[in-house]
């Protein structure tokens, strides 16, 4: 009986090259599986902040990759704020936009992104006021609004801007200046995303400057509550403010 070798047997080789290219043909495949859960973040070099009432927000442009080797779930992202040193709010994302040129927001529930996938939108942080601030606003706002309306139908003052009277304004100032936080200084922000995954959340953080004439605009806002304007209604006048920002490394 002839004794044929392993290695003059083509038909043996030809299984052995045939296998070795399957296993390299699922060789990146199966890398993802030890690729850990790893998200990126990139963010436009300025940000709008404002404040409702006192109540300060930021909106922001952010874009979020999964970078890694497995679904990546995102469940909050939030934004520490110091000033000087000294921390003094933190903000939560609230609401997005689906796309730039979108006018209503969408409630922000969490994302889930698969690998390699891109998350990139403009998104408004902010945080809730308490209960006993939000009875304070509800009974103040229709208060104000009923002594505007009535002072708006009086024949003499149509088409005018009629102011209210310093007790239907004073909570309002109250709660401004309980709440506001926009003075000058130096200030970081931290942007911190929470995943599913602990070991894969990632904070990012950067740093602007609020100059005396910046937080004198913001806190100017309030001597337009005597008209209703960012209270139940809101003019061109009530806006916030663009400023840079520049990311500080680790």
């Amino acid at each position: 009986m002839e004794n044929t070798s392993i290695f003059t047997n083509w038909t043996f080789w030809a299984v052995v090259i045939s296998s070795i290219a399957l296993i390299l043909s699922q060789l990146p495949p199966v890398l993802f599986w030890f690729k850990r859960e790893r998200i990126k973040l990139e963010t436009y070099s300025r940000i709008y902040i404002d404040h409702k009432i006192g109540n300060p927000s930021i909106q922001m442009y952010l874009d979020i990759i999964n970078v890694g080797g497995r679904l990546a779930r995102i469940d909050k992202i939030v934004i520490d704020i110091s000033r000087d040193s000294v921390r003094v709010k933190r903000l939560l994302a609230q609401t997005y936009l689906q796309n730039q040129s979108d006018k209503d927001a969408v409630l922000f529930n969490g994302i889930n992104l698969r690998i390699n996938e891109q998350w990139s939108h403009i998104i408004n942080f902010s945080d809730f006021i308490t209960r006993d601030n939000e009875k304070k606003l509800r009974l103040a706002i229709a208060e104000i609004r009923e002594e505007i309306n009535k002072k708006l139908a009086i024949p003499d003052n149509k088409g005018k801007v009629v102011e209210a009277e310093k007790n239907f304004v004073a909570p309002f100032i109250d709660i401004h200046n309980e709440t506001f936080i926009w003075k000058p200084g130096d200030y970081r922000i931290d942007i911190i995303i929470e995943t599913r995954n602990r070991k894969a959340n990632l904070e990012e953080s950067f740093r602007f400057t609020l100059f005396e004439s910046d937080s004198k605009e913001l806190e100017n806002l309030k001597e337009k509550y005597k008209t209703g304007d960012g209270v139940f209604w809101d003019s061109s006048n009530t806006k916030g403010l663009i400023v840079p920002i520049e990311k500080l490394s680790k």
